[in-house]
């Protein structure tokens, strides 16, 4: 039987840092709340990880990187001092990259094509907040962002167990970002963002002592059956299921877009 577990969380919200603090025990509940936007103050990450040039990062970037940080330290696995290449980091995302396009557009509007600001152009690239968080946790395995409009984290998941059940890495960092896109996007994207959030889960198929996801024993998700998760927040709702449950289990629904989840034997002893 494949196994992988869940090794640490982390979750930012307009309201609070963490999944003891997420608001009520549903996905529901977390869209009662008046706040909308996340509005932190990050850039000690990179003086944390020595990282130059932090503070010029996007918003989308910095918010990644810092939420990255809080699952490897809630995993109690320490940030690596050398390249790692049995870690991967997927990205979900949807509409995260669009700042730095529209960055970039007013940059050639002010001064023209010719005396455009190189530096912005890196962070136009949407697999970029991937690769920034690979060079600053020295991550040396795969770092992949998945763009699939509301399934981008059930797609990121999907992708995760498999590169686990393959074999080809052994911990896995997945990293979901549901950020407003720029006021210029509002009018021609459908359902944008209801309200900010970023979640991040270490899964591993390794079990861990250092877990501390709820009970501070690992959490086994095999691929089994009955709540759906098919939204644009899938990773925040098993964050809310992990709030409530022991142990879950997961597999693909014969949907090809939603896992189905039920619970699961106490496994960890």
């Amino acid at each position: 039987m494949f196994e992988t577990f869940i090794k640490g969380s982390s979750v930012l919200t307009p309201n609070s840092i963490g999944l003891e603090k997420l608001p009520g025990n549903r996905l529901e509940d977390y869209f009662k709340e008046e706040k909308q936007e996340l509005d932190l103050n990050v850039d000690l990450v990179g003086k944390r990880l020595g990282f130059r040039g932090f503070k010029r990062l996007p918003r989308e970037t910095k918010l990644a990187c810092y939420a990255i940080e809080q699952v490897l330290e809630n995993s109690g696995k320490p940030i690596p001092k050398q390249k790692c290449n049995q870690t991967a980091v997927i990205i979900a995302s949807t509409f995260s990259n669009l700042n730095p396009i529209v960055e970039l557009y007013k940059d050639v509007e002010k001064f023209g094509a010719d005396k455009l600001n190189p530096a912005i152009f890196p962070n136009t690239v949407i697999n970029s907040i991937s690769g920034y968080a690979s060079i600053m946790f020295n991550i040396a395995g795969p770092n992949i962002t998945i763009s699939q409009g509301k399934y981008s984290g059930l797609k990121a998941l999907e992708f995760s167990l498999d590169l686990l059940k393959k074999q080809i890495v052994e911990n896995v960092v997945i990293c979901e970002l549901n950020l407003q896109p720029p006021q210029l996007f509002h009018g021609l994207i459908s359902g944008h963002i209801q309200k900010e959030s970023i979640a991040s889960l270490l899964l591993s198929t390794q079990p861990s002592t250092n877990t501390i996801v709820m009970d501070k024993k690992p959490k086994l998700m095999h691929i089994k059956a009955e709540n759906k998760i098919n939204t644009s927040y899938a990773i925040l709702e098993l964050l809310y299921l992990l709030k409530q449950k022991n142990h879950i289990y997961l597999k693909k629904s014969s949907d090809a877009n939603c896992f189905v989840c039920e619970d699961g034997d106490d496994f960890a002893s």
